[in-house]
């Protein structure tokens, strides 16, 4: 696609193949981030006053995504979902202690389901369908695209308390700007591309982005709960 938009404009090729994905890749970082400054205080004070409900989704989430850019040979989708993949996992084992028992079973089986789906997965496709990065890298792709909806779904799980309620204090303006941002510039990269497994959920991703910002607009905030949310604007009531 990169080629019937650009033609023989070098300087529109390199924009659209090397710019586009090295600012999604710093807006990637932004969001694996963002819940780093409250898990921390969260370590120091040994009290809960995040949401880690997100986080296994966010590990496995990253997870497919490095191994999708490495059978890929994309480094843009496989480096900072590395370290996305390291943070995370951090943030998860550092707030597993403070849950109870519950949570704490229902974060774990999250933890191993989505990276267990991928690498069985993998497996599968190399076994079954052949020994090839492109049979491998469909399947992936499939599973990983399937987490990052539920990934970019997850803020929205609280959309129907918050029409009924009439706040958004719950949404995080500049997190939900940062998703709307970070959407779009891998949703054109997947088009530019035309990877479609990169495409559909980021722009997915950025139409989830659109709402929340939408709704933070218009409707009041009645609380500062939201200001210490960790991830997707929820607080450590909200699930």
């Amino acid at each position: 696609m990169a080629d019937q938009l650009c033609g023989d404009n070098h300087g529109c090729d390199v924009f659209l193949r090397y710019v586009i994905p090295s600012l999604g890749a710093i807006t990637a970082l932004s969001i694996f981030l963002a819940p780093m400054h409250s898990v921390l205080q969260v370590r120091n004070s040994q009290k809960l006053t995040v949401n880690p409900n997100p986080f296994p989704l966010l590990t496995g989430n990253c997870f497919g995504w490095a191994l999708y850019g490495y059978l890929a040979r994309d480094y843009f989708i496989m480096l900072p979902n590395m370290i996305g993949w390291s943070t995370s996992s951090f943030y998860l084992f550092t707030t597993y202690p403070l849950l109870q028992r519950k949570q704490q079973d229902t974060l774990v089986g999250l933890y191993i389901a989505s990276q267990a789906l991928l690498l069985f997965s993998g497996c599968f496709a190399f076994i079954t369908l052949g020994a090839t990065d492109t049979t491998g890298k469909t399947l992936v792709g499939i599973v990983t695209t399937a987490i990052l909806v539920a990934f970019y779904f997850s803020p929205l799980s609280g959309l129907l308390q918050i029409i009924q309620s009439n706040d958004a204090s719950s949404i995080h303006m500049p997190l939900a700007l940062t998703s709307l941002c970070n959407g779009l510039l891998w949703g054109a990269y997947g088009l530019t591309i035309a990877d479609y497994f990169v495409a559909v959920p980021n722009l997915f991703g950025f139409l989830t982005g659109c709402i929340q910002v939408i709704l933070k607009v218009m409707l009041p905030s009645r609380s500062r709960r939201g200001s210490n949310a960790s991830l997707h604007g929820q607080s450590d009531e909200e699930s």
